[in-house]
Parts: C-alpha cells; structure tokens; sequence
C-alpha cells in the first residue's frame, strides 16, 4: 500500500509540472526598451507590470551579458550552434597571410635582378668558361657507371628530407619552434653538402686518376672509399667550404667600392687579405687531392692552392672560373621551378600555407640540383687541378694556355669580381 501512494504521489507532481510548463508556453511576452514583460490576466487588460521570475535585461556596460534577478550573466552560444570559424579562403584570413606571400615575392624579385647584373658582369667570360666545361665533361663516356653515385646520393638526399619535413612538423610542438627549425634547416643544409660531395669525391678520383696516371678505375671501388676512407674531410669540408666562400665573395665585392673614405677601403682590402689566407687553409678545389692521394681537407686546400700560385697567372685563370655560380644559379633555377608549382597547387587547396610552401620547395629544389650537378663540378675541378700539375698532359689541348695568353695581353683580364 505505501508502494502505491508512492508512485500516485509521483504521478500527481507529474502532471503538475506539465501544466505549469505548458501555461508558461502560452503566456505572451513583449518586449520593450530592452525589458522584457509579461501579460498578466488578474491586472486590467493593456496593463503591465514587470515579472519578477523572467524580467531581464540587457547590461549597460556590456551588451554581451544578460541581467536576470539582478545577476548578470554571459549570452555564450548554444554547443549546438558552434560560431564557425574563417576559413582558409575568407578575406580576413587572405589578409594576414598576404603580407609573408609578398615578402618573399619582394625578395625574389631582388634576387632575379642581382642575377640580371651578374649575367651581364660576367659575359666576357662565358665563351672560355664553356669551352673548360665541354673539355672536362670527355672523359665521362669513359666511364659508363659513373652516374651512379651520383644517383645513391639523390635518392638518399630524397629520403632524408621526407623525414626531415617530419620533424619540422614536430618541432611546431617545441617552446621555442623558431629556433628549432632554423636548426633543422642548417643540417639539412649541411647533410646534403655531404651527400654532394661524397658524390664529388667519388667522380673526383676516378677523373683524376685517368688524367694524372691514365687509369681507369672502378667507380665502386671509390664510391666506397669516399664513404669510408673519405668521409671526414667530406664532412670537414662541408662545414666551412660554404662559409669561407661566401665570406670571400663578400669581401671581394667590398673591395670593388672605390671612394674617398681612405678608412672603409683600407678595411676593406685587409678583409680581403684575411679571407685570402683563410681561402688557402680551406677551399673547394681541395677534393681533387683528397680523392686521388688521400690527404686531410686542410692539407690538401694548402697544397693545392700553392699548385696555382706556382704556376704563371693560374690564379687568375681559375678565381674568373664561373663553374661554382653556374651550379647555384642551376639550384636556384630548380628551386624557382619547384616554388611555381607548389605555389600553384597550395593557392587552390590551402591558400594560407603558400608562403611556407613556396620557401620549403625551393630550399629541398635547390639543395637536391645541387646534388645532381656535382658531376660536372668534380670533372671541371679535376681539370684545373690536373692542368696545375702536368701541364704538359696529352690529354689538355690549348684552351687554358690560351686564356693565359690572352691575360698578359691584357684583353682577357677583368677586375677581380666575386
């Protein structure tokens, strides 16, 4: 029986909750000078009077809260209706990304007219410059294999950048994901100089070797030497090559500005004068003598330079070489390639991400062309050095003797330039 008048006196509360709910609904609200009201049928009919159970208002100060019974409270969305948020292609989200996108399209402007001037700085020497490139590239018929290194090395330069773009994607989740990144950016930088020249190692010994002894030697063979017997001045070499040339470069342009301030151009020459005899303790012709007699990287820069300067004007004949700009402007021609294509892609798909896009496709473009031009660079290098040591080699015709002849004219010397 108390079960019973239990579950009566449930029922009974029920159904008063259901009436008081649908009286509720039927009640008329109105709403004015931003209070609203209800009907109330025990007054007279039009008049009104605030109800003290929903009047509410808004608040003066913030127009976001609501005053209900004198507590305020925050209107928030309903979690059924999620405010949506700006997409990739809105307006707004196209305005804070444009200012990055035109940065780096400012800065490749600039760039494309720095190359314009060098191109033309450097016209006079274009003839002689292809003439050594074509000279130097015989032998590789040779050597049917001798792509293949070349090749190992791009196809591991491709698998360690694929990880590579892993990690920058994790290290976004670091403290400081700046600094982070500008750390992943020098090892890549540096790896895939190791990679190339590892790769100009192997080409370096087998042209030489042809050159100095007229063997023909097996690519394999110093494909492995390279990697092991090799590597460190590879990694050495790396490391502070890269620097000393550009910082060399800097310096030679520094010293082409001719003014009246005697101080800034005395410091000029005595910068050039340092990177000189750093140059000499650290430079890229130095790969030839260690691919073909084994010598340390410091060693072999030494010697090798001491090679041109005991020859007549060989100096002269090897800092006009423009080889070196050649493969760069190959890289960044590659890069520039790769930037158009994936910037075209990511306007269509993620229009915020073609500033980082662009810049990642050119960096990995220009550093994996840099890879693959390694081979023409070893065989021009190899016939420099070569020519330095026994000049009078069967195997070199007159173009360089040419060159030097036409330098103690004085029509084939030009101002020293980077």
């Amino acid at each position: 029986m108390a079960a019973d008048a239990t579950i009566g006196a449930c029922f009974v509360q029920l159904a008063s909750i259901h009436n008081i709910s649908k009286s509720s609904q039927s009640t008329p609200v109105s709403q004015n000078n931003n209070i609203l009201y209800k009907k109330d049928e025990s007054h007279p009919e039009g008049a009104q009077r605030p109800s003290s159970e929903i009047m509410q208002r808004l608040s003066a100060t913030n127009p976001l809260r609501l005053v209900i019974n004198n507590a305020t409270r925050v209107a928030s969305p309903s979690p059924a209706h999620p405010q949506p948020r700006p997409s990739s292609s809105s307006p707004l989200h196209q305005q804070q990304t444009r200012p990055a996108t035109d940065g780096i399209g400012v800065l490749f402007i600039a760039f494309s007219i720095g190359v314009g001037l060098y191109a033309c700085w450097v016209t006079q020497r274009t003839s002689f410059c292809s003439k050594i490139f074509i000279k130097a590239l015989e032998p590789v018929s040779k050597f049917p294999d001798l792509n293949q290194p070349t090749y190992w090395m791009l196809g591991a330069g491709f698998l360690w950048m694929s990880f590579w773009i892993l990690a920058v994607i994790g290290a976004l989740n670091f403290y400081v994901p700046p600094l982070i990144i500008m750390a992943l950016v020098l090892s890549l930088a540096w790896t895939a100089e190791v990679m190339r020249n590892v790769a100009n190692l192997t080409v370096s010994r087998v042209i030489a070797l042809y050159y100095l002894r007229g063997m023909q030697s097996s690519t394999q063979f110093c494909f492995q030497r390279a990697l092991s017997h090799n590597l460190g001045s590879a990694c050495l070499g790396s490391l502070f090559v890269p620097a000393i040339e550009a910082l060399r470069i800097v310096a030679r342009g520094l010293n082409l500005l001719e003014g009246e301030d005697e101080f800034m151009f005395s410091c000029a020459h005595c910068c050039l004068r340092v990177m000189e005899s750093i140059f000499k303790c650290g430079n890229g012709w130095a790969y030839v003598q260690i691919a073909a007699y084994g010598k340390g990287f410091v060693q072999a820069s030494k010697d090798t330079w001491d090679l041109f300067s005991k020859r007549e004007l060989m100096v002269e004949v090897v800092d006009s070489d423009i080889t070196s700009a050649i493969c760069f402007l190959t890289g960044v021609c590659s890069g520039s390639i790769c930037t158009i294509v994936v910037a075209a892609w990511t306007s269509t798909v993620h229009r915020g991400y073609i500033g980082t896009l662009s810049v990642l496709a050119a960096f990995i473009g220009y550093l994996m062309t840099r890879i693959a031009m390694a081979l023409p660079h070893a065989c021009v290098s190899c016939y420099y050095v070569c020519y330095a040591e026994n000049p009078d080699n069967r195997l070199f015709d007159k173009t360089i003797p040419d060159r030097i002849d036409l330098i103690k004219s004085g029509r084939g010397r030009s101002r020293a330039d980077p």
